[in-house]
């Protein structure tokens, strides 16, 4: 998912793009570009350590940076029978898949909490954001604040320094265009997938963890895994693919 890449720059490639076995806590070689081998910039080579220098790599597996951070938007009502076990869920599957440092989970109950959490603490370090609540076409509920819009909400991720790229709602109805378009707008974020159903917390789960499996693990571009994911996912819930504003 890196483009422009420059003999040098530091990068996180998956391990099984690389051949490699797992050899640390995270699904992640962090390593550095040797050389571009493409004119194109859309492979590289890099350097393995240990093992040498890599094969080819195209650039759709490179990241640049890599985190999550999980947003647990809290409406105290179901907190305890829904929001906090797939927060755990997610949580617990993340973990697997890095290390802690690149890993964040909170419950928010405000849109202020959630703006400091954002601009003072998360911006920097998280690629991925996922955020899980109760939601419908117009908006996401925050304890609170009460609903509140995509535009809105996507207003706080628009800060200077964000590196985010990804946001995976798991709240029913956001990939409505009333909700996507403007949130993916706001947030200047690269790529919105968000249920257009109401969605079982159990298959909310089940969508994230697949998702990024494909794209984390197998370094799947992020609409190739999203297609895997979706063809995976039970009782016809369909997911939708916002990018900058546009349904894809």
């Amino acid at each position: 998912m890196a483009s422009g890449l420059k003999t040098g720059e530091s990068v996180y490639v998956p391990l099984n793009r690389l051949g490699l076995d797992r050899v640390t806590e995270s699904a992640f070689l962090h390593t550095e570009v040797l050389a571009d081998v493409n004119p194109n910039e859309r492979s590289v080579l890099v350097d393995l350590h240990q093992n040498g220098q890599s094969k080819s790599v195209p650039t759709s597996a490179v990241h640049r940076n890599i985190g999550v951070c999980i947003y647990a938007i809290g409406d105290v009502n179901s907190e305890f029978s829904l929001i906090e076990p797939l927060r755990q869920s997610v949580l617990h599957y993340c973990g697997l898949l890095l290390p802690f440092p690149q890993l964040k989970s909170r419950l928010v109950r405000s849109v202020e909490e959630l703006r400091e959490c954002w601009t003072k603490h998360d911006k920097v370090g998280c690629s991925h954001v996922v955020l899980i609540g109760h939601g419908s076409d117009t908006g996401l509920t925050f304890a609170v604040n009460g609903k509140v819009s995509g535009e809105d909400v996507g207003a706080v991720f628009d800060v200077p320094g964000s590196v985010a790229s990804t946001f995976i709602s798991l709240c029913c109805k956001t990939g409505y265009a009333s909700f996507a378009k403007p949130f993916s707008e706001a947030s200047k974020c690269n790529v919105f997938i968000a249920p257009y159903h109401s969605v079982h917390g159990a298959i909310a789960s089940q969508f994230v963890q697949t998702y990024l499996g494909h794209h984390f693990l197998d370094g799947k571009t992020f609409k190739v895994a999203f297609n895997k994911a979706q063809d995976d996912i039970p009782s016809g819930i369909q997911f939708r693919f916002w990018r900058k504003g546009k349904l894809k």
